[in-house]
């Protein structure tokens, strides 16, 4: 498990490491097994959070889940710092593979706002990601001339701030709906629309090399 003591740039090495020498090979097997888990219970949907300690000691969680003909992957990392759980997730290797972290703060806010009562803050990370599978970032501009990282979420959304120097997108703090006036939701849809035409763009572009090396989503064969 990685030690408190780690930077996040020294986190995102650990993970991308980890994904080229072992994880992306497992998530390519994983796509057969969920396909065949699928025919095996006669087509019926389903999803389920799969744990797996690395041979560099990293604990990863892979939420997977079969929806119709459609097979997806949700890999995240938990590790603790001096302040309690946190998460990493790697995003879509089509484009640039940038690592999103979760704080300690984030998931307590999580769990208030959205009134969850689940009392193991494991527990609480695994229901985020299960609800928030595909994650696409954007930046909402502020009246002082900043741009305020955001990540649309089911309920919410998040609010984070980007470490230039290390290339890590930190998620710090959850707002919910009740808590943003009309205009920011108007804003914050536009804004996401605009990232997830570009990722969808991508994701059509890199279509094959993706089914080749998937890890987290990929077309139905």
């Amino acid at each position: 498990m990685l030690v408190p003591s780690m930077t996040l740039q020294e986190i995102k090495h650990a993970l991308v490491t980890d994904y080229t020498r072992e994880m992306k090979l497992k998530f390519k097997g994983l796509h057969v097994c969920i396909r065949g888990k699928w025919l095996r219970n006669k087509q019926k949907d389903f999803i389920e959070t799969i744990s797996h300690v690395s041979k560099t000691r990293n604990h990863w969680r892979i939420i997977v889940e079969m929806k119709g003909q459609f097979a997806s992957i949700m890999p995240y990392m938990i590790s603790y710092d001096h302040v309690g759980i946190t998460a990493s997730h790697i995003t879509d290797p089509s484009g640039p593979m940038e690592m999103l972290n979760f704080n300690t703060h984030f998931f307590k806010r999580y769990r208030e706002r959205m009134n969850l009562d689940i009392e193991k803050p494991e527990e609480v990370v695994k229901y985020f990601f299960k609800r928030n599978q595909r994650i696409v970032t954007g930046y909402y501009p502020m009246p002082d001339g900043t741009n305020q990282l955001f990540c649309p979420i089911n309920g919410g959304v998040g609010l984070g701030y980007y470490h230039e120097e290390s290339g890590v997108l930190q998620f710090k703090t959850f707002v919910d709906d009740s808590l943003l006036r009309e205009n920011q939701k108007r804003d914050l849809a536009r804004i996401w629309r605009g990232a997830m035409s570009e990722s969808d763009k991508r994701a059509v572009e890199e279509m094959h090399r993706l089914y080749a090396n998937a890890w987290w989503w990929d077309y139905a064969a």
